[in-house]
C-alpha cells in the first residue's frame, strides 16, 4: 500500500475505537486459510504473499457482499458493504486471515456459513478450511476483536488488511 505510515496508525486507532464503540450485535468471526504456497514463507516472500492474500480477501468480500446485499452491493446500485475488520496473520505454518464481519439481522449463522463457504471457495487461493462462528459478545474489544488485533502493535500495523476494511462513519 502506498499510504504514509501515519495513515496506517490512524486506521489502526480507528479500528480499535470502532471495536469498542461499534454495533456488533449480529457479527461473525471468520478465519480462513490459504493454499499451500502460503506455507512457511521466507522473509523476502512475506510482502508479496500479503498482497496476494489481500487481493484474495477482496474477491471473497466482494462475493460475500453480493450474497448478503444482492445488486445493492454493486457500485452503481448503492455500493452496500458489510462492516468489517480484516487481519492477515503469519501463523505457525501458513498465512491465514481473520475477519470480524457485522451483518444485517436477517443473516443467521447457517446462512452466513453458507455464504462464506461459497464466496471463499470461488477465490484463487482458497482451500476448504474456513471457520465461521457467531460473535457472541457485544464488546468485541475484549474478545475476538482483540484476538484479531493481537499482532497490530507499533510497526506491525501492516497485519491489518487496509484495502479491505470497511468502517461506516461513527454516530454518537
Amino acid at each position: 500500500m502506498n499510504a504514509h505510515p501515519n495513515q496506517y496508525y490512524a486506521l489502526q486507532d480507528a479500528c480499535k475505537q470502532f471495536l469498542k464503540r461499534g454495533d456488533w450485535r449480529n457479527s461473525y468471526a471468520v478465519t480462513t486459510h490459504l493454499k499451500e504456497r502460503f506455507r512457511f514463507p521466507q522473509d523476502h516472500e512475506v510482502e508479496k504473499l500479503r498482497l496476494d492474500a489481500s487481493l484474495n480477501n477482496k474477491y471473497f468480500l466482494k462475493r460475500l457482499d453480493y450474497c448478503i446485499y444482492g445488486n445493492s452491493s454493486k457500485p452503481t446500485r448503492g455500493n452496500k458493504r458489510t462492516t468489517r475488520i480484516v487481519a492477515i496473520e503469519e501463523g505457525k505454518d501458513r498465512i491465514h486471515c481473520h475477519f470480524l464481519i457485522a451483518c444485517p439481522p436477517k443473516i443467521d449463522l447457517k446462512l452466513m456459513q453458507d455464504y462464506c463457504r461459497i464466496s471463499w471457495l470461488k477465490t484463487p487461493f482458497a482451500i476448504s478450511d474456513i471457520d465461521v462462528k457467531k460473535h457472541t459478545s457485544y464488546s468485541p474489544a475484549s474478545s475476538f476483536g482483540t484476538y484479531i488485533m493481537k499482532q497490530i502493535r507499533g510497526d506491525n500495523s501492516d497485519a491489518l488488511d487496509y484495502e479491505n476494511i470497511h468502517l461506516p462513519p461513527f454516530r454518537k
